[in-house]
């Protein structure tokens, strides 16, 4: 009964309320205590599904070839072939620029090795490492999760 009262109070606060010309969000800090964050294993990255999404578009590349580039063809915002990674290792300013400009990155797990070594240098400090996806998997069930 109380948090029906407290439902139909924070609605009323709500109708209430004048209008806000901002876009609300929220940060969440967690202490974890006896934890040590500086052994790798220890340490947390998880993503969160919000149930309203993000309030923006999210911009996903998929790095892999053949079957996967084609079945992510019209859902995924852009494409690195193998071919087109091996010309990113050498071009640093332009590796950069796409690191920025995408959200999230998806990628084949046999090329998993090979982005590590030509983009981890770039993706890694900004958290961005590619979520590996199976060989002959679809990749839109991952894609419309981020």
């Amino acid at each position: 009964m109380a948090e029906k009262n407290v439902i139909q109070a924070v609605k009323k606060a709500l109708e209430r309320a004048k209008k806000r010309n901002f876009r609300e969000t929220v940060d969440v800090s967690i202490n974890l205590k006896d934890v040590d964050l500086s052994v790798p294993k220890n340490r947390i990255q998880e993503d969160v599904i919000l149930p309203h999404g993000r309030g923006r578009n999210v911009k996903i590349c998929v790095i892999g070839g053949g079957e996967l580039a084609l079945k992510a063809k019209g859902i995924a915002d852009r494409i690195i072939t193998p071919e087109e990674l091996a010309k990113l290792a050498d071009d640093k300013k332009t590796a950069k620029k796409i690191a920025s400009e995408f959200d999230y990155f998806i990628a084949e797990a046999p090329l998993m090795p090979t982005i590590g070594k030509r983009l981890g240098i770039v993706l890694a400090p900004r958290g961005k490492m590619p979520k590996p996806i199976p060989p002959g998997a679809d990749p839109r069930p991952m894609i419309e999760n981020l």
